[in-house]
């Protein structure tokens, strides 16, 4: 991981609940209630520029108290990093829309919701 990567990163601050570097793309899981200002934050911070979303994919952990994934798959064009951005929901916690923050995400959240509901 570069060091725009890391310092972007650390600046999640309270957001963050966990960083995973060992996969590829990387990945970090944040408070469902944070996820519009951290896409807002990954989209616009200077260096990375995380402009495109490229989908939203929905894993059912059956086996899991709190059982529902959200992922969300980034890229930045100016630096052709990845960054996956993961939550957890038990499926009855509204989750905010990221419509605002990219558009695109109408058609996944729509897709991710009619699959699970």
């Amino acid at each position: 991981m570069n060091d725009s990567l890391e310092a972007l990163i650390s600046s999640l601050g309270p957001d963050l609940q966990k960083v995973d570097k060992t996969t590829h793309p990387t990945s970090i899981v944040v408070f469902p209630a944070s996820i519009v200002r951290v896409l807002m934050l990954l989209r616009g911070h200077p260096q990375m520029k995380f402009l495109q979303l490229i989908d939203i994919t929905g894993i059912d952990y059956s086996d899991q108290p709190i059982r529902y994934q959200l992922v969300y798959h980034l890229l930045s064009h100016s630096t052709n990093k990845r960054l996956m951005v993961k939550l957890w929901t038990d499926g009855s916690t509204s989750i905010p829309s990221v419509i605002n923050v990219f558009p695109n995400a109408n058609w996944y959240e729509r897709e991710v919701w009619d699959m699970f509901g």
